[in-house]
């Protein structure tokens, strides 16, 4: 007997649609495969030019053949990084089969030039199946650096010798002190911090300051914040954002010395850190700058600060709430924010919350600016200092021979709370705001009106000249001299 033609056709067709059942491909809305590692991190110190290898395995973990429509480098052919897919190079592949229960090697090499600018590389290999996709994260660092990543530490020293790269976090134990000698560069990757439930001893020089800043070294970002600090999600969908600098109410006798902290979400936080026979925070000779929250946020904290410079910050300078006992000795608080509309003050002292009605008051057992400048601008004529105080702590505030951004009802002959206030109401003059240079000029009119008592505290500049010979101190942290005698 003959089959027609068009049956033969007809019937050949099922035969192979039965025998290739068990061979089509899974359909799936959700990503079918699953990888050995969501991310490839090459913590290799790099100190010559050359190629790295590192690898991870994908596995259909199904009873049916994957069909992968295209892997990929997100970066194209732009990448600095390089993929092998089951022994063949390139930077794009293309309907790639997996059998059921079966896996494959994917080979990352990253190419990074050591002395280049940026110090971390990132990009990541995108993964397509029909219906959805996913991807594995890449991560480089390109520079000769001491990797600090997720860590918990004791009692150590940061030497300079090579700078050190923060990675998620670094935390300094309870009882236990980090050292950081002159000289050390540090960088913070994004959503970084250092933690501090110890102590941090910060021995930065004139000649040698500590660094702290952003891995993102590209000239673009040197005056961009929000680049490091960490940050909490809680359980009630709110976000706590740490500072770069983050100190505990367990940490105590902290000193930072000739540091420039720069480019965070925050600069630093104090929480419920207290002295006792010291101040919780002594910070000397120090620029913090370009932030998004605030340079300093101390809450129930004790902090002494000579030669302290803040400017470029989106809210506060200085932020003293919950009360506490502050001391601030020839400091500059220069908030002229380019990036953003502010409209809080540069310096905000505050000594209560209030919850459902009630107030909760802290103590203010002091807050004290002395020979110091506070001034910035604003798109209106609001005040640059912030009061909010209860009444019973209200006396423990002074502003002592500064200068003052304050609104006119401000009452400056209360001799409880203001002496010898200067209204600069033209500017301070500054040697140059839009290169954050704030160093006064000859024409200042901070010039010659200090206290020579507050002077003769910290005799000494930032820049190292003397505040005192002339018997009439400069306000500031800067005393006045001509730019070509720097130099010398």
């Amino acid at each position: 007997m003959r089959l027609h033609p068009i049956l033969f056709i007809i019937l050949a067709g099922l035969i192979a649609l039965i025998g290739c059942k068990d061979e089509r491909f899974l359909e799936s809305e959700t990503f079918p495969l699953t990888f050995s590692k969501d991310t490839v991190l090459f913590d290799t110190v790099f100190t010559t030019i050359g190629t790295t290898t590192k690898r991870f395995t994908v596995h259909n973990k199904n009873n049916s053949k994957v069909l992968i429509r295209n892997i990929s480098l997100a970066k194209g052919s732009s990448s600095n990084f390089s993929i092998n897919v089951d022994g063949v190079p390139g930077i794009e592949f293309s309907n790639i089969e997996i059998d059921k229960n079966d896996s494959m090697y994917v080979f990352v090499e990253a190419n990074i030039d050591p002395n280049r600018d940026e110090m971390v590389e990132t990009d990541s290999i995108v993964f397509n199946t029909r219906n959805a996709s996913n991807d594995v994260k890449l991560i480089a660092f390109g520079q000769d650096i001491n990797l600090i990543s997720a860590k918990t530490i004791e009692t150590e020293t940061w030497t300079s010798e090579k700078p050190y790269l923060v990675y998620d976090y670094v935390h300094i134990t309870e009882g236990n002190t980090l050292t950081i000698e002159a000289g050390t560069n540090i960088y913070f990757h994004y959503a970084s911090s250092m933690l501090i439930d110890g102590t941090l001893d910060v021995q930065g020089s004139l000649n040698q300051p500590i660094t702290f800043q952003t891995d993102r070294l590209e000239p673009f970002y040197s005056d961009k914040s929000g680049q490091w600090g960490a940050w909490i999600e809680q359980e009630n969908g709110s976000v706590y954002l740490l500072g770069g600098l983050h100190f505990t109410q367990k940490s105590k006798n902290n000193r930072i010395n000739y540091a420039i902290i720069k480019n965070a979400i925050k600069g630093i936080q104090l929480d419920s850190v207290q002295g006792g026979q010291s101040p919780g925070l002594t910070i000397t000779n120090t620029i913090i700058k370009h932030m998004n929250v605030a340079g300093i946020i101390a809450q129930t904290s004790s902090i002494e600060s000579h030669n302290l410079v803040i400017n470029d910050c989106g809210m506060y300078g200085l932020a003293l709430l919950l009360g506490g006992d502050y001391q601030f000795n020839h400091a500059t608080i220069a908030c002229y924010t380019p990036y953003t509309s502010r409209t809080t003050p540069a310096v905000i002292i505050n000594n209560y919350y209030a919850y459902n009605n009630i107030i909760y008051a802290y103590n203010l057992t002091k807050c004290l600016f002395t020979n110091s400048i506070i001034h910035g601008k604003y798109g209106n004529a609001q005040s640059e200092v912030g009061i909010d105080l209860t009444t019973e702590t209200t006396t423990n505030y002074k502003f002592d021979h500064c200068i003052l951004q304050i609104d006119a009802a401000t009452d400056t002959t209360n001799r409880q709370h203001y002496n010898r206030i200067t209204i600069a109401k033209d500017g301070v003059g500054y040697r140059d705001i839009g290169l954050y240079d704030f160093a006064i000029d000859s024409q200042s009119v901070a010039r010659n009106i200090g206290l020579l008592e507050y002077g003769a505290r910290f005799p000494m500049d930032i820049n190292g000249n003397d505040r005192t010979i002339d018997q009439n101190p400069d306000l500031g942290a800067f005393e006045y001299k001509k730019k070509e005698e720097e130099n010398k």
